[in-house]
Order: C-alpha cells, then structure tokens, then sequence
C-alpha cells in the first residue's frame, strides 16, 4: 500500500511492499512510516477518461469504463472500504481505538521489512472474530505554531519565476501561526467566506475564472493573481 501522514498510513500488494509504500527516510525524520498496510497494486477502478494516468498508460484501460492502476490511491480505498466495515460491525470506536484494532490483528508481511509494512496487512477475517479494546495514542499535542515556510520543505509554488517563500499564504498575506492556532482552537478562523484577510466565496471561483474580489490585488511578486488568470494569460 502506500500513503503518509503522521496518524496513519497504509499502501502495498497483498504479497510484497511496493516502491509507492511510505516506508523510505522522509524528507521530516520525524515523520511515522506506515502503521499497517492494504492491497494496492493492480486493482480495478473507475476509469477517468482523458485524465493524466489514462492517457500516459492507456494499457491500464479495461474497457470503456474501467482502469486497473496501482499506487496509495488504490490502497487507500481498501483500506478505507475495510475500515467502514470495522465501523459498521462496531460504530462507537474512536479513531485511536479503530487504529490499534486494526494493527493488534493484523497480518505479517512475508519477507517484507517490518519498516515498510508496520504491524502488517490489515486482515478483516481476523478482525470479524475480534473485539476491540479502548485505546488513546500517546503523541505529543501539536501546537499549531509551527513555520509554514519549513512545512513547504523543497517545494515551492512560483508566479513568473518568482517563489512564494517565508511565513507568507498564498494571496502574498503575511500568516501568523501563533494567531491562527488560537482562531483554530477558537473556532473562527473563516469570517464568512474571508480567511486570513481574504475572501474565498462569493465572487471567488466565478464570473471569469479566479478573478472579482478574490484572488486579485494580492500577490508576492511584480505581478499579481488579477484579471482572469494567474499570471499575463496563464491558467485562463
């Protein structure tokens, strides 16, 4: 399977972990690798016609209708097909508690790493004949205060060549992580459709592409978010 993020991860076929499995060192060592794993190679899906992967990997088509694909986003719906079972069978657990359920009973992966796979393959026969216990994951509460311009890492979002950098959103904005994560726990960071300062709704996404009240007069280079575009005639 293959996925990342700090509470959970899951990705990888049934036999064998994948490249795509978030197992390697991340970019933030203290980032977890996965929790458990799920079946992602090779299944069936929905096809998106003309999209990206259906065009670059026309062998992948099963028909008109159909795309066999392999990747997190495969295993991600395994993964979250299965936990919608666990839900049905026991609908009060807590997503600390569905967690730990699912890594106490699940199933090594032959071979594989135990850095790749965490506990294993998440097993649902086990599971069916299994009764869940409280449990409370043990992190560090986050503070919310972080750098947003360390939380970019090597990636960078640029207009005309010039790099959106420093503690700054995307509107150009300046953003205040201690200010926000006291509006977040507050629970009023938008004001109408407006968040940091800036309008989201109303005349936002349209009349003519981003422009109105929104994403125009705002910008972190020469040139700004106005008219119908990003940038002289881009995204129009």
């Amino acid at each position: 399977m293959p996925s990342a993020s700090r509470s959970q991860r899951s990705a990888t076929s049934s036999e064998r972990t994948t490249p795509r499995s978030s197992w390697w060192p991340t970019r933030d060592e203290r980032c977890k690798n996965p929790d458990f794993v799920a079946p992602g190679s090779h299944l069936q899906g929905l096809r998106v016609a003309n999209g990206f992967l259906d065009v670059v990997h026309s062998e992948g088509r099963l028909g008109t209708r159909y795309f066999r694909g392999s990747g997190t986003s495969q295993a991600a719906a395994i993964a979250s097909g299965a936990i919608a079972l666990i839900l049905q069978k026991h609908p009060t657990l807590t997503p600390d508690t569905l967690k730990r359920f699912i890594m106490s009973n699940a199933k090594k992966v032959p071979g594989a790493d135990s850095q790749a796979q965490g506990a294993g393959e998440i097993d649902l026969a086990i599971l069916l004949t299994k009764a869940p216990s409280a449990y409370v994951q043990k992190f560090t509460a986050g503070s919310g205060t972080g750098s947003l311009e360390l939380a970019r890492g090597t990636d960078r979002l640029t207009d005309d060549g010039v790099a959106l950098t420093g503690e700054k959103d995307i509107f150009g904005s300046v953003y205040n992580a201690a200010a926000m994560a006291s509006a977040m726990a507050a629970g009023n960071t938008w004001s109408g459709g407006t968040w940091n300062g800036n309008t989201w709704s109303g005349n936002t996404w349209s009349g003519n592409t981003w422009s109105g009240n929104t994403w125009s007069g705002n910008s972190w280079s020469g040139s700004s978010w106005s008219g119908n575009s990003w940038a002289t005639g881009s995204y129009t």
